[in-house]
């Protein structure tokens, strides 16, 4: 029966992707993919690898990490494979809560403002960049067309993924809200997390829908555009509050010969 249901719907997918090939030009030719998640780095990984040891960050990201439940603080084994890096830098300078520890409820635990300078931030994200698993989440290009977002709105609400993430203030709060993840996280894990959550995510409740892989990238595509200004302005940087103060990695002894890898 399953599988009946699948063909089913991957042959409506089919046909709406002709009905749009037809109805309307693509735009004269096939799109550009989106740039990788490693895309922008100007840091300096060892000055991100000083930073990360004076900072004491593997107190709370190295295992056994404070937190038990999975991702509470977050794991940073594959950072470069799960943040856009853009926006990592930006959430070191103003840190805020995005996970819940139960539906509704924030988590106690929250990642306390240590970053301060700008180029601090960088050269951190820098070495995160470097922390990276091919195996779990394969470097591969997502074509986020219109047709593709489209077909993976309609996805999102036959699979029901607001009864675990709130999105345009619908949704349970249980799993992170979804109204800026186009910001947060690149399309190549997008996908792999949708094709297999607990091979990215060890441990996560997130379910298996037991994707198509045209599935998985219509998902992909859709979450992607989502970069809701509300959500982004809500944790931007507020002129004047947080200014670039100075950088701590000047301060710090000589870099590391090799970097550290994130366990």
């Amino acid at each position: 029966m399953s599988i009946n249901r699948r063909k089913v719907r991957f042959s409506a997918l089919v046909i709406g992707f002709l009905a749009l090939a037809i109805s309307g030009p693509w735009g004269g030719g096939a799109p550009a993919p989106r740039p990788g998640p490693r895309a922008g780095v100007s840091g300096d990984p060892r000055r991100g690898a000083r930073l990360f040891a004076a900072l004491d960050c593997a107190r709370c990201h190295s295992e056994p990490r404070r937190d038990r439940r999975v991702q509470v603080p977050p794991a940073l084994d594959i950072e470069g494979n799960r943040a856009n890096l853009d926006w990592l830098a930006e959430y070191l300078l103003a840190p805020h809560s995005i996970r819940y520890a139960a539906e509704g409820i924030r988590g106690d635990l929250r990642m306390p403002a240590l970053v301060a300078s700008k180029s601090d931030a960088r050269d951190l994200v820098a070495l995160m960049a470097t922390w990276t698993d091919t195996a779990r989440v394969p470097h591969v290009a997502v074509a986020a067309t219109d047709s593709a977002a489209h077909e993976g709105e309609v996805l999102f609400a036959q699979y029901q993924c607001r009864g675990c993430h709130e999105l345009g203030g619908e949704g349970r709060k249980i799993g992170p809200a979804l109204d800026d993840v186009g910001a947060r996280r690149p399309p190549d894990y997008l996908r792999a997390l949708l094709l297999d959550p607990q091979r990215v995510v060890p441990g996560t409740s997130m379910k298996n829908f037991d994707l198509w892989d045209e599935e998985a990238v219509a998902l992909t595509a859709y979450l992607g555009s989502l970069r809701s200004p509300a959500a982004s302005e809500a944790y931007s940087i507020p002129t004047g509050v947080v200014a670039d103060g100075p950088a701590l990695g000047d301060s710090l002894p000589a870099s590391p010969t090799t970097l550290p890898i994130a366990r």
